[in-house]
Formats: structure tokens, sequence, C-alpha cells
């Protein structure tokens, strides 16, 4: 099922050129035969490619078990079937894939885990590699931690694990289009901001021209292809504000390499809090301000947060839990926004594009414009009483 978002029709997917090219020929409009049989043979090497591509990453692995649909394969030569670290990992999979809605679960595929000997002194147990339309491949070092079921691992596998996913859910549906056509297209665009509004349904169309505003006013990313470049110099990446950052660090500004790595640093951060908040039973307020603080001075990195939490309810039932957390979030951050843009003092603000255009209800009470200005109106009064 598509993505639940009332600013958008849920029966149309985002498209690149024609649904129905031969269509089109035999109507005589503008597409010829000749480019519809070029049409049909891209078509047909790309099939060809994900198969290939399918069974290359299968290769030496054997089927394990099934979640939610996703099938988990392990590699035969570095893992035993009945392995503690196996179970614990697979375990520790289970709450993760759980928080996700019916559609990104149904991209993903299948997951392959392996284990990975590495003497290096760096310090991360997991390594993640999003094969776009294909699955998702977890590398585990695990002589980088004794406990496959400590907390701080289960942590660990979750910034992987969403940041790859989110790599997965970002070009729409792996049916119709491949990452491959996506990259080729965005290249050749010379309208960015349309361009991708058809070649992703993960940012809501709504947000695309503020994200990449706030992207173009920070430095802008190293390459617009959605495909990393291949080589990046270390300054391309630090002293760099208001992009995603991977792992747990915020000088590892992977954002900028192109929209498709700032996407998944954001989104993951939020899908990293909703699991928090759900399966740790962690304080959503204390989950997200901890994140804010890694960029305290950020407010254009906060607003992509805002973005994606903005997108991301579009993904879940109204009334089920994530829709619900992801709302508190939205509050949350919005406050956090509004106070960084100094409103304690009574200095006007512009609030966040999508707080001003959302006008939707929540259990028949009004939101989320008027909330919000309550809430202001009451930061103000406490910034003119002071500190008590």
């Amino acid at each position: 099922m598509p993505p639940k978002n009332p600013s958008r029709d849920p029966g149309r997917d985002p498209k690149v050129g024609s649904p129905n090219p031969e269509s089109r020929v035999k109507r005589g409009g503008g597409i010829s035969r000749r480019s519809f049989l070029k049409w049909l043979g891209v078509g047909e090497y790309l099939a060809r490619k994900h198969e290939a591509d399918t069974a290359e990453l299968l290769r030496g692995a054997d089927f394990n078990r099934e979640i939610r649909g996703i099938k988990i394969y392990v590699d035969i030569n570095s893992m035993r079937k009945n392995s503690p670290l196996l179970e614990g990992l697979v375990e520790s999979l289970k709450p993760m894939i759980s928080i996700l809605s019916d559609e990104m679960v149904r991209r993903i595929r299948f997951i392959r885990l392996g284990t990975f000997l590495d003497n290096s002194i760096l310090p991360e147990p997991f390594k993640g590699e999003a094969h776009v339309g294909v699955g998702i491949e977890i590398k585990i070092y695990p002589n980088r931690f004794k406990n496959g079921k400590s907390p701080e691992i289960a942590i660990r596998l979750a910034e992987v694990f969403f940041h790859e996913v989110v790599h997965l859910i970002t070009f729409g549906n792996p049916d119709k289009f491949s990452r491959m056509l996506r990259d080729y297209g965005l290249s050749k665009c010379q309208d960015l901001q349309r361009c991708i509004v058809s070649l992703t349904d993960l940012i809501d169309k709504q947000f695309v021209k503020e994200w990449l505003e706030i992207s173009r006013q920070n430095g802008g990313y190293v390459s617009v292809m959605l495909i990393p470049v291949q080589r990046v110099d270390e300054e391309d990446l630090n002293g760099y504000k208001n992009f995603g950052y991977i792992l747990d660090d915020p000088n590892l500004r992977y954002g900028r390499l192109n929209l498709a790595e700032d996407i998944a640093c954001v989104f993951e951060k939020i899908l990293s809090s909703l699991y928090k908040v759900i399966h740790r039973e962690e304080d959503p307020k204390a989950v997200i301000n901890a994140l804010l603080s890694k960029t305290p001075d950020e407010t254009g990195l906060h607003k992509k947060y805002l973005i994606a939490c903005e997108s991301l309810i579009g993904w879940y039932e109204k009334g089920s839990e994530q829709h619900k957390i992801l709302r508190e979030f939205i509050q949350i951050i919005e406050d956090a926004i509004i106070i960084a843009k100094g409103t304690t003092n009574g200095q006007s603000i512009q609030t966040n594009q999508g707080a001003i255009k959302r006008q939707e209800t929540t259990d028949g009470q009004e939101t989320p414009l008027k909330s919000l200005m309550e809430r202001l109106a009451k930061i103000r009064e406490l910034g003119r009483k002071g500190p008590s």
C-alpha cells in the first residue's frame, strides 16, 4: 500500500517518463518507435542486472528465517546457524523491523548478515550497504564487541539498519524504476527540485524546495548524482553545517555527499528515535532533545528533522503509535527551533513552512498552528517573568 499522506494522491506513484510508452507509439504521440525499442532494451538490461545483483548478493548465504516478509540470509562461511551472536542479532532486528510501515517493509525484500574479522582500531561493530531494489547487506565485526545482546550493540545496529532502510525506500517502488535509472534521470535534469519530486516519494513534495534551499545556503552538495562520488576530500565534509551526519558523530557530515545521503542521515535519526521510544521505552522529549543537542545551533538541520517527521507521518496509519509519536516529535522540534530563534525576548519569528501549512485535525482538536502559537505565547510569558 502506498504512503498515506493527505497532501498527495494516494493512488499515484512517482513516475519518470510515460508509464506506457507503447500506447504513445500507437497514438502517434511524442515517442518514436526507435525510442520505444530503446526503452524496452533498457528495461530488459535492468531486469537482467537486478537478477544478477540479487544472485551475487546471496551467493554463499543460506536462508535463516522471515520477519514480516523480509527474508534473513546468513553467510554460511562466516557465521554458524545456531550461534548466540546470530540469535542475538536477529532478535535485535525484530523490533527495528516492527516499527516500519507495511510499504517500507515491502521495499526491503531481504537482509544478508555476515561476520568479518578486522583488527583495525575503528570502533563501530557494523557496516551496512543498501542495494536499492535488491536488499540490505550488514557486515558484523565480532571482535569489536563481546555480547551481541548488549544495549549498546542494539543501538549501533539500529543506526546502520535504519540508514540503509532509508536508502531502499527513498527511490520509490523497486518494481518500477531502478536506482540506476533514477540517478541517470537526475543527472540529466535541469530543474533539481522538479526532478527530486518525481524521483522520490520519501520527502513530501511540499518540503522539497525548503530542504534544497537549506542545503544550498550551507555550501551545497558535493555531487548532484544520487550514487555517492567515489572520492571525497575530507574538507568537503568538515566544517559544513545543516547537513545530516552518520552514526553519532556530527563531525561526519556524510549528508553533504549528495541528496540521497543527506536524506538517509536525517531520516535515520528520526526512525532511530522512534525505535528508542517504542521499544526502549525512552521519553520522547529526552530522545529528541539529545538529538538536537548534538548540533545546538543548527536550526537548518533541525528543520530537516522536522521535514522528516512531517513526511514520515504519511507512511503510518492515523492513530498508530508511530503516528502519535511523530506528532510529539514535531511539537518538540518546533519548540526548539522557536527558542533557538530567540523568541523568549519578544523577537519576531518565521515559523517552519510546514507548521503553517499543516491544517489537519487530531482527535477532533484544532492543530497545529493554533497550538504552536499557544506554546509560543507561553514561552514568551516565561521570558517576561524570568527565572523563578
